[in-house]
């Protein structure tokens, strides 16, 4: 009696590296939007904070947004 070997086909290989790839994509995206949402949040509390402590000591101001994504800004004392 001859035993067969058994061999995995190819396409189920293919199938598994489809799958790791798509759960590697998918976490890099993941960890992006996050890594985007927690930048925009914590400079929007920065900024909220500066524009409060120029505010309550009557100072002038100007802010200006270099990108809406992140939140990235500048803010000036005039």
């Amino acid at each position: 009696m001859s035993e067969e070997l058994k061999i995995p086909s190819i396409a189920s290989q293919a199938t598994g590296t489809m799958i790791v790839a798509a759960i590697i994509v998918g976490g890099i995206i993941i960890l992006l939007c996050l890594y985007l949402g927690l930048t925009r949040y914590y400079n929007s509390q920065e900024l909220e904070s500066l524009i409060e402590g120029a505010e309550s000591k009557g100072e002038k101001y100007s802010v200006t947004i270099h990108n809406n994504i992140t939140g990235k800004y500048s803010f000036e004392i005039d």
